[in-house]
């Protein structure tokens, strides 16, 4: 007995014919510690100090805290086809931050500042 007309064979019918037929495979990357490099930039840090940096040619970027210098110069050279000829790197301590009585804790994080040979640039905002 079937709701609204339907019965089960009707059911087993439309579960047949539903199917997928798709022979793409799901893929997973295995991350085993060696091929970390689409973790370590996170984004270009945009402010007034680094715009006026940038007209230096000097781009900074936030980055993961277990990043180095080589592994980040070596990323930025691949993502933005640059030569980058100077690299140093910054971190941030967290810090403790109280609200109503709460202790919390303010993230900390780690910029790196890039070097680029003379007469290129990166278009980080967009603007030409």
């Amino acid at each position: 007995m079937g709701l609204f007309k339907k019965t089960k064979k009707e059911e087993k019918e439309k579960k047949e014919k539903n199917i997928p037929t798709s022979k793409v495979a799901d893929v997973k990357i295995k991350n085993d510690g060696k091929n970390r490099q689409h973790l370590l930039i996170h984004q270009p840090l945009i402010t007034e100090k680094t715009m006026a940096l940038s007209e230096m040619g000097k781009y900074v970027f936030l980055v993961s805290r277990e990043a180095n210098k080589s592994e980040a110069k070596k990323q930025i050279e691949k993502l933005y086809s640059v030569n980058v000829t100077g690299v140093s790197s910054l971190k941030k301590k967290p810090k403790p931050k109280y609200f109503k009585g709460i202790e919390k804790e303010k993230p900390g994080l780690k910029k790196i500042i890039v070097t680029l040979k003379k007469g290129q640039k990166i278009e980080i905002t967009g603007n030409k």
